[in-house]
């Protein structure tokens, strides 16, 4: 510690960048950049209603500008150190892709190899299959961005990578609490299989690539390719699904992911990229005194 850090400019600055403040600042900007967004958006179309499309149309840029914005005039730090580093984007986006394109494709086969999934080729008009591959590409973004790149990386910085991981995965599952046919197992199921699952591939790669290309994925198979319910919402994709059975295991109305399937395929695959990270010093312990001393 220099001298400058104990005068009271100093003092200031070292708050204003403490993690628990760059949250805050980052979730403030957020949401004054939704508002406005909205209300410019609204002021130039008209009411757009309260559509997911509408809604990722919005949220999505708002917290790119907000994670931008404080990165770069608070916490003074270059783009790659918050997950947009250009080198290698679009292999990292690839696999990620690959990764949830392969996880989903193998739920799927399971619910149908059990007689749990039966699909008929139904495919949506052209503009609709846009529509929703549209949507669904910034609503993962808007979550990767606020969920790893601002609430992950804020808490990690403060209490270390278990702390990030628990209080992330929790917070992602109640996220969707509020969708058609949620309840507490759904968000349980969400915290458990993606919430680990996609905090262990953003401590694997540090990118948001990655880690939106498997989100994207993940939502694209189970609802634009299989037809199926994305957490509870009704997308309508290249076949039309009919679930049946217990709904403990196919998810129900809410959609496969909160079934016991996916949390069991998709939990072991986040605890295998756990362990990956762990053995490659990816796992950033807490950074408190008494459990350092420990």
């Amino acid at each position: 510690m220099n001298a400058n850090d104990v005068r009271p400019a100093g003092l200031l600055v070292r708050a204003a960048r403490h993690p628990l403040a760059v949250l805050l600042w980052s979730v403030l900007a957020t949401v004054t950049l939704v508002v406005s967004l909205s209300l410019a958006m609204s002021g130039a179309l008209g009411p757009v209603g309260d559509s997911p499309l509408a809604g990722s149309l919005v949220q999505a840029p708002a917290a790119t500008l907000a994670l931008w914005l404080v990165s770069r005039w608070i916490e003074r730090r270059s783009p790659s150190e918050v997950g947009f580093a250009r080198d290698h984007a679009v292999r990292q986006a690839s696999l990620g892709v690959l990764a949830g394109v392969a996880l989903f494709s193998l739920v799927m086969g399971l619910l149908a190899l059990g007689g749990a999934y039966r699909a008929q080729w139904d495919p949506a008009p052209f503009g609709t299959l846009l529509a929703s591959v549209v949507m669904l590409m910034l609503a993962a973004w808007f979550e990767e961005v606020f969920f790893r790149a601002i609430l992950f990386r804020c808490i990690e910085g403060w209490a270390g990578s278990g702390a990030a991981l628990l209080v992330s995965s929790a917070l992602f599952g109640l996220a969707h609490f509020d969708n058609p046919s949620a309840g507490w197992l759904p968000a349980l199921a969400i915290a458990i299989e993606a919430g680990v699952m996609l905090g262990a591939v953003w401590m694997w790669t540090r990118s948001l690539w990655a880690v939106w290309g498997l989100h994207f994925a993940w939502n694209w198979v189970q609802g634009g390719l299989f037809g199926a319910p994305v957490s509870g919402l009704e997308i309508q994709g290249l076949f039309r699904a009919t679930l049946s059975g217990d709904p403990l295991w196919t998810g129900g109305a809410f959609g496969p992911e909160a079934g016991l399937v996916a949390v069991l395929v998709c939990g072991t695959a986040g605890v295998l990229a756990l362990a990956h990270v762990i053995r490659r010093g990816g796992w950033r312990p807490c950074p408190w005194r008494v459990f350092r001393n420990a």
